[in-house]
């Protein structure tokens, strides 16, 4: 009998098919095995006046007994919401169209949302009108949760998207699409890693690569993404693995790293201040009080001493020296000074083929007696936006080190070269094959102020300090690789 049922339910659900031959006494007795042990209800209407038939999962449905429902008219016992949803079907069906619709049913106990499928079927000789009832509350709070999910992702100022394994965005919510300037086509129709900043592409792989192989719960990171305006934001990146897919949020956190790269910047000013204060302790502590004291015990001196004393030649030219000593300390410390004052100065383009030509032609004769063989290399980048006045000092300080310094018994060769390091980094180099100099021995005091590494030339230890401090001020950092009797490099590198 079941069986047989089943084979009758499966007809019944899956053809439009009329049972002429059978009364509705047959027919229901037919179904009975499946309509009494379905979780859907099962209604069969004769009109909106009269319920033929509904089997038990139907009365659990709508929370009335079985002869409430069949003995009084449904406009008195159903809700309004479920009456109109009753009468739009038989209407619906009564047109021979099948009925679907959906509706929020609310009793004294509970609220569900109930599916009705429906249709008109003939048994026997009769007209009737079947339909199926359907609790679909855990359906439909499952879609509500997931729309109100989806209105979030797109609706939220966190930046979410959706990644596949294959290394494209699958779905990108509005904030992430208003921050990069992309649309979503855009941003979905490449891989990922294109908007990538170059530096940051194999790290970003190495964190992406962590979540496909299954080891990783989650993954943080920090890279740097092209916008269609042509600048790069730095993103703070959360992600998870869900299913086949990777779940994403990410923040702009460029103004954070800007305020970090700021205070960095302000540690290491307060840190080469810090040095500078102590370089003006130590002239002033030593080479100011030098030519001082002996001014001072020359004139005790001359004061013991009569006028007619023959060492008073001697005091006074003691004296003299003493002053002229004095008298550089004190232009060495005014020209400090100067340095710092002018770093405030109008920054304007300026080329590096241009002076170099200008410091060339300043010290032409120095270069023609040292027969040095000075070549350049500007074609990569000739030009940034400086101080002209420090850089001329900087080429002019290097180009003139190298040749007080070069190795007598070989002709100087010295290069300058400029190159561009990424998007923001100048980076200039000057290479010699001079004398060079032992590092180690002369440590961190190479840049440091009247420091000096070799003694057959003239010098007062002033031209590599005031190097070094101009690079700074000019917000580079400067390097020097070098060997006794192989050269010396010094590489400058400016944010441009």
């Amino acid at each position: 009998m079941l069986s047989q049922a089943l084979s009758y339910s499966r007809t019944f659900f899956s053809a439009r098919m009329d049972f002429k031959s059978a009364p509705l006494d047959t027919f229901c007795q037919m179904f009975r095995a499946v309509f009494d042990t379905t979780h859907l209800g099962i209604l069969i209407y004769e009109s909106v006046e009269k319920l033929l038939y509904v089997n038990p999962a139907g009365c659990a449905l709508l929370e009335q007994a079985h002869e409430t429902l069949t003995s009084r008219p449904p406009r008195d016992v159903l809700s309004a919401s479920a009456f109109t949803t009753v009468v739009a079907f038989l209407e619906a069906a009564q047109a021979g169209q099948e009925y679907v619709s959906s509706w929020r049913n609310s009793t004294l106990t509970h609220t569900r949302d109930l599916l009705l499928r429906g249709r008109r079927i003939a048994v026997g000789d009769q007209t009737l009108y079947y339909a199926s009832l359907q609790d679909v509350t855990r359906e439909k709070r499952t879609q509500q949760q997931w729309q109100d999910l989806q209105r979030l992702f797109d609706i939220s100022p966190v930046m979410f998207c959706i990644a596949g394994p294959d290394g494209y965005f699958k779905k990108i919510n509005r904030s992430f699409v208003q921050t990069l300037g992309y649309s979503e086509q855009e941003l979905c129709s490449k891989p990922f890693v294109r908007f990538v900043h170059p530096d940051d592409v194999y790290p970003t792989l190495a964190e992406y690569q962590k979540l496909l192989d299954g080891g990783h719960t989650s993954v943080e990171f920090v890279n740097r993404y092209l916008t269609k305006r042509g600048d790069y934001l730095y993103l703070s990146w959360h992600a998870v693995p869900f299913g086949e897919q990777f779940y994403c949020s990410c923040r702009d956190v460029t103004a954070e790293k800007h305020a970090e790269a700021e205070r960095a910047r302000i540690t290491q000013a307060l840190e080469m201040r810090n040095r500078e204060l102590e370089q003006f302790s130590y002239i002033i502590s030593h080479n100011l009080r030098s030519p001082v004291n002996n001014i001072t015990s020359l004139g005790y001196l001359i004061q013991e001493a009569g006028p007619n004393d023959p060492q008073m030649p001697v005091f006074l030219e003691g004296i003299t020296k003493s002053t002229a000593r004095l008298a550089s300390v004190i232009q060495d410390l005014s020209l400090i000074l100067q340095l710092k004052q002018s770093a405030s100065d109008k920054k304007e383009p300026v080329q590096f083929s241009e002076l170099f030509n200008a410091v060339q032609l300043s010290i032409q004769s120095s270069i023609a007696e040292a027969k040095a063989d000075i070549q350049t290399d500007f074609r990569e980048v000739d030009e940034m936006v400086t101080l002209r006045a420090y850089l001329y000092s900087i080429f002019y300080n290097l180009i003139s080190n190298a040749i007080k310094y070069r190795r007598p018994e070989v002709p100087l060769q010295l290069l300058i070269k400029s190159q561009r390091m990424g998007e923001r980094v100048v980076r200039l180099t000057f290479k010699d094959n001079g004398k060079g100099i032992d590092l180690k021995k002369a440590g961190e005091q190479f840049f440091g102020l009247y420091q000096r590494f070799h003694n057959h030339v003239d010098g007062k230890g002033m031209g590599l300090f005031m190097v070094k401090n101009q690079v700074e001020a000019l917000g580079g950092r400067i390097y020097v690789e070098s060997e006794v009797d192989q050269g010396t490099e010094f590489t400058i590198d400016f944010l441009s």
